[in-house]
């Protein structure tokens, strides 16, 4: 079976990190033969795709259109049988190329976010296309945007992202934040990992921060954020109105964040909409409790009281009330980090992951 896997995406985002991990570990498969069609300028081709055969780079321009093109000659040459898109732009243009693919080549999208699809014609027209022959989705959130649109339900289906669950549960913090900050021993982190944008409210973090520092319970708290996006500024400026500039840190992009997140005595997340980010998969194997808003399908994974603690999506009082909680309840972080940690382990760790795609391509 050969696969063609298409993205238009030019940063390195956890979708595309999460589709090459998926190509890596159905290598292991002789029955399988798969390619990654991705703009020559993307991150994604940078970092992994010059020393691989079966990477085939094109040159994006601001259009969905010059990818139509790189498409059609890769299924021609390849002799593709199913065609994996990863993103709503690769849809588009897979779609229009499959005009020119052979009638028995099948389309399949991975859908990451739970964003909702417009109650319009296009949108059924895109989504509800009789090409497509699988939706695949990381929560039954996520899936449940398309019930307006499928009405073969058989088509929706969802596999839970995974981890390398040892390679994250090996870790121990090195204190390289408190170092880096000046923090005494005494400090304990409350950290997020999240790109800054609208989606993720830092906002909301930042307030529920606010809030947490009013009482004696959280003296040696500070707040780190681990990313980096547009709304800095407009975060900084909040920051600064809510009198947190030595409580509250943006550090910017990292790349050794499995060894950053044990450091976390509490993962918080404020997001508003989410698909199941691996980052909360990553805090379960780092046996780190997770607090978080009820965005998407966290609450899949997030169970509160069980392996976590949630709240309302843009509500930083009940945020600040958990963490407190965990502040002061004896036995409860660790509690909620013995259930996190095994759930991950029976439920989002990588070779569960292979066997639900290898599965799935071979049904089709």
């Amino acid at each position: 079976m050969n696969i063609l896997n298409i993205t238009t995406i030019t940063g390195l985002r956890g979708g595309d990190i999460q589709m090459h991990t998926i190509y890596g570990l159905l290598k292991s498969y002789d029955d399988l033969n798969q390619f990654i069609l991705c703009p020559s300028d993307s991150d994604l081709f940078k970092m992994y795709g010059g020393e691989d055969k079966n990477f085939i780079p094109y040159k994006k321009s601001n259009k969905i259109f010059s990818a139509i093109g790189p498409i059609i000659r890769a299924v021609k040459e390849k002799k593709i049988d199913l065609v994996h898109v990863h993103d709503s732009s690769a849809l588009t243009a897979a779609l229009l190329a499959s005009r020119s693919f052979p009638k028995d080549v099948k389309i399949m999208l991975s859908r990451k976010r739970d964003k909702k699809i417009k109650r319009n014609f296009l949108g059924k027209l895109k989504y509800g296309n009789s090409r497509i022959s699988k939706i695949v989705c990381v929560s039954n959130a996520v899936a449940s945007i398309f019930d307006h649109v499928i009405r073969d339900k058989s088509k929706v289906v969802t596999i839970y992202d995974g981890i390398d669950v040892q390679k994250f549960a090996g870790n121990t913090s090195k204190n390289l934040i408190h170092q880096e900050l000046g923090f005494s021993d005494e400090i304990k982190i409350i950290g997020n990992v999240a790109a800054l944008e609208n989606q993720k409210d830092i906002i909301t973090f930042a307030d529920a921060a606010a809030i947490a520092k009013q009482n004696p319970a959280a003296e040696n708290l500070k707040f780190v954020v681990i990313g980096e996006g547009k709304e800095r500024e407009n975060i900084e400026k909040h920051i600064a109105e809510k009198n947190l500039q030595n409580d509250f840190f943006l550090l910017g992009f990292r790349k050794n964040v499995s060894e950053l997140l044990p450091e976390f005595d509490v993962f918080m997340m404020s997001s508003i909409s989410e698909g199941l980010p691996l980052t909360i998969y990553e805090a379960f194997a780092c046996r780190v409790p997770v607090i978080s808003t009820k965005a998407g399908g966290v609450p899949e994974a997030v169970i509160d009281g069980f392996s976590g603690l949630v709240s309302e999506i843009g509500d930083p009082n009940q945020l600040a009330a958990n963490l407190l909680r965990l502040q002061t309840e004896e036995g409860l972080k660790e509690k909620l980090s013995q259930n996190a940690f095994k759930l991950v382990n029976e439920k989002f760790d990588l070779p569960i992951l292979k066997e639900n795609y290898y599965r799935l391509y071979k049904s089709l």
